[in-house]
């Protein structure tokens, strides 16, 4: 059955779950058959690309939920991220990936043991303590709770941007141990200067991660309250310190896993559609001093804070009708003109 396998193996070009490839798929299990192992990194770095379609769908409706329910940044990786590397796998060096998508992404709890462990070290400098007493510090118990409470705020996973996925994600990374023997014979091989480093390719991430937290403390709508915010604001200044400093997996004293937390940049609003002979608009009108400047006595502004004019043989009806500036008034658009550099819309009484 096993060799069956590994002959359907052999005709395998690609794949679209990166996960499932490098925990089933690696061809030939021999350490020195390096081929094999840079051809499963190659299939695993396209399926990242490959599955960008569906993954978008599922990353917008999260996005959507979160922003409605949570506090959301984002955070970018300064170089490379590796999370997992110690976990089991079939190769020397493991990474987390998304079990249904097979994309990168940093589970909550590593983002609240972060966070945790950097205001723990936080308390126990500033109160000369050591770690264990600062864990009590009620403040820590409020926030990342105990074994008899539940901590206040809530960590979300954080998933990876699709744009992230366009660019590549996964990257060809290496390691060389240089005393393999004495790490393997538990310290009874002395490690010496003619130990040969043998190199270790495994896969590192880079990429933009959207990252969510919530505070349980809610108003009487179900939303974050106040109090929440102050909360939220009060760990997203430790979580930001703690990623900017000890940053977040595995082999961070080589510089991986540092980076920066920043606000999502606010969505453009679409084009408002081009104004149409007909169009009817609100208008404001314009106190007389505010007219004058622009060489009028009798001047409105729309919602979008263009100026507007009113047909001449119509001036003094509407002005009956709106006798006083702020005063608002519906007209029907005629045309656009410019007088002395200045546009103006020009706009006429609803027949």
């Amino acid at each position: 059955m096993i060799q069956s396998i590994r002959d359907l193996l052999k005709d395998m070009k690609d794949g679209d779950h990166a996960e499932l490839l490098l925990s089933r798929y690696l061809k030939v299990q021999e350490s020195s058959d390096k081929n094999e192992r840079t051809a499963l990194f190659k299939r695993a770095k396209n399926a990242t690309k490959n599955v960008k379609e569906i993954y978008e769908t599922a990353f917008d409706r999260w996005k959507k939920f979160v922003i409605e329910n949570c506090d959301v940044r984002e955070f970018h990786i300064d170089q490379r991220m590796i999370i997992g590397l110690g976990g089991t796998n079939i190769l020397e060096a493991g990474l987390t990936l998304h079990h249904t998508y097979g994309t990168p992404y940093i589970p909550a709890s590593a983002l609240k043991g972060l966070c945790a462990h950097w205001f723990a070290d936080f308390l126990a400098t500033k109160n000369n303590k050591n770690d264990d007493n600062a864990r009590e510090n009620p403040d820590y118990i409020k926030i990342f709770g105990n074994t008899n409470n539940a901590g206040r705020i809530q960590f979300y996973d954080a998933l990876i941007f699709p744009k992230s996925l366009e660019k590549g994600c996964l990257c060809d990374d290496i390691m060389t141990p240089h005393h393999g023997d004495y790490y393997n014979s538990d310290g009874e091989v002395a490690p010496t200067e003619y130990d040969l480093p043998v190199p270790v390719a495994f896969l590192s991430v880079q990429g933009n991660f959207l990252v969510a937290l919530s505070c349980e403390d809610k108003d009487d709508a179900g939303k974050i309250s106040s109090r929440g915010k102050k909360w939220l604001d009060y760990v997203w200044t430790m979580l930001e310190n703690a990623l900017a400093q000890n940053g977040v997996g595995g082999k961070t004293n080589s510089g991986y896993g540092f980076g920066t937390l920043r606000e999502l940049p606010k969505p453009v609003p679409p084009p408002k559609p081009a104004l149409r002979k007909g169009d009817i608009k609100k208008l404001i009108r314009l106190s007389k001093k505010e007219a004058e400047k622009y060489g009028k006595t009798f001047l409105f502004k729309d919602e979008d804070g263009n100026l507007c004019i009113v047909m001449g043989k119509e001036e003094t009806e509407i002005k009956k009708r709106v006798p006083n500036s702020g005063d608002t008034i519906e007209l029907v658009f005629e045309s656009e003109q410019t007088q002395n550099n200045t546009k103006f819309l020009r706009f006429q009484l609803k027949k």
